[in-house]
């Protein structure tokens, strides 16, 4: 039950444009107003 629950919201996540990796949010940039994300694989950070 717990390796489907998993595979659904693995689903329904933001995926990372270069890798196709996780992307979870880091924090918010005030000078844009903006959260910032950053790939759980490669590492690069997205807004």
């Amino acid at each position: 039950m717990k390796k489907l629950w998993n595979k659904i919201k693995n689903l329904f996540a933001l995926h990372c444009l270069d890798c196709n990796g996780i992307v979870k949010s880091e924090y918010l940039d005030m000078q844009f107003d903006k959260m910032v994300y950053k790939c759980t694989k490669c590492g690069k950070e997205w807004m």
